[in-house]
């Protein structure tokens, strides 16, 4: 009876050493998971952040180029509006030019 004790506590004792050790490699694991989560998490956030200041950028240079194209356009309809008063002008002076030939 009593070498069955001394057995039975021996077993005992490997099956707690053995799940001991077994927490400790999954206590491990888990600090390894949780760091590599910490590091993805950094990186999406850097990811995002660097996202964040291409769209600025892109809408910076959007904008710019709206304001430029506006700029254009109005100069555009200035030099129609000139050409159209000078074609006005050179349709009178021919007019006139005609009128005092006669």
């Amino acid at each position: 009876l009593r070498v069955a004790n001394i057995q039975a506590e021996e077993e005992r004792r490997l099956a707690e050493q053995t799940v001991h050790e077994a927490m400790q490699a999954l206590e491990g694991e888990l600090g390894t998971c949780r760091a590599s989560l910490g590091q993805a998490e950094t990186r999406a956030t850097e990811q995002a952040e660097e996202a964040r200041s291409r769209i600025a950028a892109a809408e910076a240079t959007a904008s710019t180029a709206q304001g430029e194209a506006a700029a254009g356009a109005d100069r555009l309809a200035q030099e129609a509006a000139r050409a159209s008063d000078a074609e006005s002008k050179a349709a009178d002076l021919a007019t006139r030019w005609a009128e005092a030939q006669a």
